[in-house]
């Protein structure tokens, strides 16, 4: 399956940068793939969460806005430039 293949080479990469550039105490933890069907349905592909998965972008939106999801930003540019596309 090309969702799983993509997804081990994405970890892949990941690890070999959070070594690279020793982020080991900022970056870790599993790495969550979700693949989009080609009808535009959500496809866990590897570490589902284990709440009730969001089905809609309005939704992630929503829980993100609520604080019900946890995000680490590099700078508070950062987090506020995702904070205004998502409003």
């Amino acid at each position: 399956m090309f969702g799983r293949d993509a997804a081990e080479i994405i970890e892949r990469c990941v690890k070999d940068s959070v070594a690279k550039f020793q982020l080991e105490s900022s970056i870790g933890g599993p790495l969550m793939v979700l693949m989009i069907s080609k009808d535009n349905k959500p496809v866990w592909i590897k570490n589902a969460p284990t709440s009730d998965p969001m089905e809609t972008t309005r939704e992630f939106m929503d829980n993100y806005n609520k604080g019900k999801l946890n995000f680490h930003f590099y700078s508070r540019e950062l987090k506020r430039e995702f904070e205004n596309k998502i409003r």
